[in-house]
């Protein structure tokens, strides 16, 4: 499956910022996990991934800019709607059972939504920050767009890419 995350990074210019993020992104995918491979969005050599699959995106914004916004609100969107639907997943799995019985549960559905709800990277988690680590809630997002209140003079990019996982 293919999902398009996003990587708030802090940087001098586009091009540096295209860089952080492209390092981000070689770690999410190094050995497969928690995806296969990725494609920024200003490779247009594949046919089935990146603007092949999800359309022509800008390769980089500023996280002020319109379409920097846009990608923001929709990593966060995405990531509560991934978390809500693991959360109701896990709620009906539990019910009526016993811990002995979820403890003893080897092929069941309970340990991966438990492990969906708590994860911090994959294919729950839409945005990620400068050091790679998934950004899961409101309070850690303004963390990262504010440079964890750093006087730093450069300046906070979003940078999209088609994972496949």
């Amino acid at each position: 499956m293919h999902m398009v995350i996003r990587a708030i990074v802090y940087a001098d210019d586009e091009k540096e910022a295209h860089e952080n993020a492209k390092a981000i992104f070689e770690r999410k995918t190094e050995g497969q996990h928690p995806f296969d491979y990725f494609t920024m969005f200003d490779d247009t050599s594949s046919e089935m991934s990146g603007p092949a699959r999800f359309g022509k995106r800008p390769p980089v914004s500023l996280a002020t800019s319109k379409e920097g916004k846009k990608l923001i609100e929709d990593g966060m969107k995405y990531t509560k709607e991934s978390f809500i639907e693991a959360l109701e997943k896990l709620r009906k799995n539990i019910e009526g059972k016993s811990n002995e019985e979820l403890y003893i549960e080897r092929y069941g559905e309970y340990r991966h939504n438990a492990y969906s709800v708590g994860a911090y990277q994959g294919p729950g988690i839409f945005i990620y920050d400068n050091d790679g680590e998934g950004i899961r809630d409101p309070g850690y997002l303004h963390d990262a767009l504010n440079k964890w209140g750093t006087k730093d003079s450069r300046k906070v990019y979003v940078v999209p890419a088609d994972v496949h996982f």
